[in-house]
Formats: structure tokens, sequence, C-alpha cells
């Protein structure tokens, strides 16, 4: 059985997909930025979340 952050993980890059595909045939029209933005918001959290658990 996965693990929620997997299943997470997974939702967030069909969701992407999902952006390209419709942007890419031209039925967004939305930045690149923006299609993208499910997987740099994640990475975004994840380098925040691991600098405010970082211990010297």
């Amino acid at each position: 059985m996965s693990s929620p952050n997997n299943d997470s993980l997974g939702f967030l890059c069909g969701l992407t997909a999902v952006f390209v595909v419709l942007k890419v045939t031209g039925n967004l029209a939305w930045s690149w930025t923006w299609v993208t933005s499910p997987l740099w918001i994640v990475l975004a959290f994840g380098i925040g979340y691991a600098i405010a658990t970082h211990r010297d």
C-alpha cells in the first residue's frame, strides 16, 4: 500500500500532465509557469519544510 505522500505526488503529476496537454492543444491560455505550478509549488513546500525542520 502506498503512503499518502506518494498518492499526492501522483495526483499532482497527473494534474500537471492534464495542464500540459491543454496548453499544447491550445485550450489553455496560461503561461508555462502556471501550467507547471503543481510541481514547483510542492517543491517549494518541501524545501520550506526541510529548512524549517533542519537542526544543527
